[in-house]
């Protein structure tokens, strides 16, 4: 039982010089981070929060463009190439332009969505819809709402969208109407103008001179 009873009383000894080294330790480390000047501690408790919410934003917006991707790819009915090709593409407008990638995946969706193929979404129809929001001030739905209609009602070809976003802005910047009215105009007469003959370009005019 003597042996017993020392070998106990030795690991006691051991865990309580353990616990000594530690609370030496953690105290030596609050002697130091109280020995950091106060702004300094604040300064990193900054850097801190801030990279943390940085995280959290790169975070959040990963989640929202591969929502808005699989949204696409439910109303497209895309291959996994072009699911692929689409996600470089909004992601190259992300970095090329002031708006984001998810935004820009929001134009490509609404395109998708009004009938625009995904051969013209590559073709220039997503860098149009995103040129107008850019130029126009109206937002990347309404854009590429916008977008879609002219190209639909008139059967112009992604190749030419450009043209046409300057046409739109011109014609908004020369009347009392704005680009978002436009659209409006144009989703009313559109489709008519085009079967009796007129051009997108007269109809554009015409929409200018009216408002």
């Amino acid at each position: 039982m003597a042996n017993e009873v020392i070998i106990v009383i030795r690991a006691e000894d051991k865990a309580s010089a353990a616990m000594d080294h530690m609370g030496k330790k953690a105290g030596g480390l609050g002697a130091a981070f109280a020995a950091i000047p106060g702004p300094v501690k604040l300064a990193g408790v900054a850097i801190g929060g801030t990279l943390v919410a940085g995280l959290g934003a790169a975070v959040n917006a990963a989640t929202d463009f591969q929502k808005q991707m699989s949204a696409i790819g439910a109303v497209s009915g895309a291959t996994a190439g072009d699911m692929k090709l689409l996600s470089d593409k909004a992601l190259q407008i992300g970095k090329d332009t002031a708006f984001s990638a998810s935004q820009a995946a929001g134009a490509i969706e609404e395109l998708v969505k009004a009938g625009v193929s995904i051969e013209s979404v590559f073709g220039g129809a997503a860098d149009a819809a995103v040129a107008l929001a850019a130029a126009g001030g109206v937002t990347i739905p309404e854009a590429a709402t916008l977008a879609a209609n002219a190209m639909n009602a008139f059967n112009i070809e992604a190749k030419d969208m450009n043209r046409v976003v300057d046409l739109i802005a011109g014609a908004a910047n020369a009347s009392a109407i704005d680009v978002g009215q436009f659209g409006f105009s144009l989703q009313m007469v559109g489709a008519v103008a085009n079967v009796a003959g007129v051009s997108f370009e007269d109809t554009a005019t015409a929409i200018a001179l009216l408002g």
